[in-house]
This record gives structure tokens, C-alpha cells and sequence, in this order.
């Protein structure tokens, strides 16, 4: 009789060990669909071709050839498109051990995908979902969007739904011309500072609402939303989102 509970016991039990380890630190994404020719490689030197059904892992990278299209499930029920002609890295993909979301990170070097991501359940602190490029980060909670980054940098993001905010590298402030002879004249009277920490590179946010897109440039400078309709659609939007 104890041996029959323990086997019971073990029946129920395990399924939800297995599940708390997929859905752990060491996270992947599974391959739901895919149409022409896609890859994966664990450091970028070894390729291999995807298939439906298999398991991408955290840190791994995908790209994509022309004319292709794969859309990758993460352990949540969130998704990524990734179009034809791109290149992106899963580098984060944290869950807890009901499978929901801590923290989601894709980096597109360059080309397009497509987020729709789930919206949490519980109140969970962390639950982000991060869509980045070398010079602009989106971070969401629950939408729909798309995220395009050209081979020199620039790019747009486009969302059909919910909210996106976009953090972009700002402009640097303009130097203060020095007046010398007014600092000669008060040099005797003024403190000199000491050295700051200047940092490189400063930052811009911008939330965009609900069919709204926001374009950045090479440098990562934000342009204002503007509206998403019939004459300004971007194709990758027309692929993915109804015209409204």
C-alpha cells in the first residue's frame, strides 16, 4: 500500500518538476511554425536548419534567409515572428515555476519581428518582455507590436495594441562656449570641482500608445509618434496587424 501511494505520489509530483525545470533561468523557446529556410547556432559559427517542434535555447541565435518566416513560443503562451532576412538572439528567457514570464530579452541585430505578448496573470514585479537593438530598447507588459532594425541601425517600432515604451540614445547637449575673460576675472573666487563620471551615452523614453509608430536613427535619436494608418503603414505592419 505505501509502495502504491509513493508511486501515485510520484505520478502527480513529477510532471510539475519537469515543468518548473523547463521553465527555469535555463529557459528556450520552441519552434511553432516556419516557412523557407531558418537557422540556430549557439555561438554563431555552427548553423543548423530549424524544424518545427524543436527547442531553441536561451543565449542561442536565430536568422532567418530571404523570403522566410518562423514563429518561436516561449514558455508563457507570448510569441515572436521573426521575418524573412533577420538576425536576433534570445538572450534572456527567465520563468518561474508556473511558467510564467520574470524576464524576456531578444536582441534583432538586424531585420524584423513581430511581439505578441501575453499579459501576466498575477501581479509579478518583473515580468518584462524586452525587444532590443544596439541603439533602442522596448519593454512591454502585455501587447502587440512590431520591431524593425536596418543594417545601418536605425529602425521603427510599430504597435498595434497596448502600450510600448522605447528608450533611445538622446542627442548630447551642446558644449557652453567658455568666456575666458570672464573666467580669468573670477578664477581666484571660484571652488574648481573635482572629476565626474560622465557617462557615454544618454537616453531618451518615450511610451508609445496603440497604433502609433516611432522611428530611430543610426544614433539612436527618437522621432515623435505618429499615428499608424492606411497611407503610412509599414509593410511588416500590413503582415502582421489589421489596417484600422
Amino acid at each position: 500500500m505505501r509502495r502504491m501511494y509513493v508511486a501515485v505520489l510520484a505520478v502527480v509530483i513529477l510532471p510539475f518538476i519537469l515543468l518548473s525545470a523547463e521553465c527555469g533561468t535555463q529557459g528556450a523557446v520552441k519552434v511553432d511554425k516556419i516557412e523557407g529556410m531558418a537557422k540556430s547556432s549557439a555561438d554563431q559559427q555552427a548553423w543548423a536548419p530549424l524544424k518545427a517542434g524543436q527547442e531553441v535555447p536561451a543565449t542561442h541565435f536565430v536568422k532567418t534567409e530571404a523570403g522566410a518566416r518562423t514563429m518561436l513560443l516561449f514558455p508563457d503562451g507570448s510569441s515572436l515572428k521573426v521575418g524573412e532576412n533577420s538576425l536576433v538572439s534570445l538572450s534572456e528567457i527567465t520563468s518561474n515555476s508556473s511558467c510564467e514570464r520574470e524576464d524576456y530579452k531578444v536582441k534583432v541585430f538586424f531585420g524584423k519581428v513581430w511581439s505578441n505578448v501575453k499579459k501576466l496573470v498575477s501581479k509579478n514585479d518583473a515580468g518584462g518582455f524586452v525587444v532590443e537593438s544596439k541603439n533602442a530598447v522596448a519593454g512591454v507588459r502585455g501587447t502587440s507590436f512590431g520591431f524593425v532594425v536596418n543594417t545601418d541601425g536605425s529602425g521603427a517600432l510599430m504597435v498595434e495594441n497596448g502600450k510600448v515604451e522605447i528608450t533611445g540614445q538622446a542627442k548630447p547637449a551642446e558644449p557652453k562656449k567658455m568666456n575666458i575673460q570672464e573666467w580669468k576675472k573670477n578664477r581666484s573666487r571660484q571652488e574648481v570641482a573635482g572629476p565626474t563620471e560622465i557617462s557615454k551615452k544618454e537616453w531618451d523614453s518615450i511610451v508609445v500608445e496603440a497604433m502609433q509608430m516611432v522611428r530611430f536613427a543610426t544614433d539612436g535619436t527618437l522621432s515623435k509618434p505618429v499615428p499608424i494608418g492606411a497611407a503610412n503603414a509599414d509593410v511588416w505592419y500590413r503582415e502582421n496587424a489589421p489596417i484600422k
